[in-house]
């Protein structure tokens, strides 16, 4: 009956061990998505850009003064970046198109592939 105990005991603590050890943590990668925002080649210091991916939840940022942006992400491998996003911006000073908003998934050159690493996206918009 001991040996028995011991034995199950012996399994379950090398079963616990095995299963345990291997895990670790998961791997995280990072990924930049940076450019620059104008409307009729004046800088959109107001706007907000959208990257609304195929999968997971909208990446949003405001440009700043210069109509710049820069986003740092870190995201485990098995998220949803790298891969398809389409890009939206508003503006709170102006009016844009529907085509770099609310109609942007219709719009191809709103539609971008984000990939592992820098990205550089820039974006000149016009206003009629």
């Amino acid at each position: 009956m001991r040996s028995q105990l011991f034995r199950f005991f012996l399994v379950l603590t090398v079963c616990i061990a095995v299963v345990g050890c291997g895990r670790g943590k998961p791997k995280v990668q990072s990924h930049t998505v940076n450019g620059s925002v104008t409307v009729d080649g004046q800088p959109a210091t107001d706007a907000t850009v959208s990257f609304k991916l195929t999968l997971g939840q909208p990446i949003t940022i405001q440009t700043d003064e210069s109509g710049s942006y820069s986003l740092g992400i870190s995201q485990s491998l098995s998220s949803c970046l790298p891969g398809q996003a389409v890009v939206s911006i508003v503006s709170t000073s102006r009016t844009l198109p529907r085509r770099y908003n609310s109609d942007a998934h219709n719009n191809p050159e709103m539609c971008v592939e984000l990939k592992p690493g820098q990205n550089t996206m820039n974006f000149d918009l016009l206003s009629k």
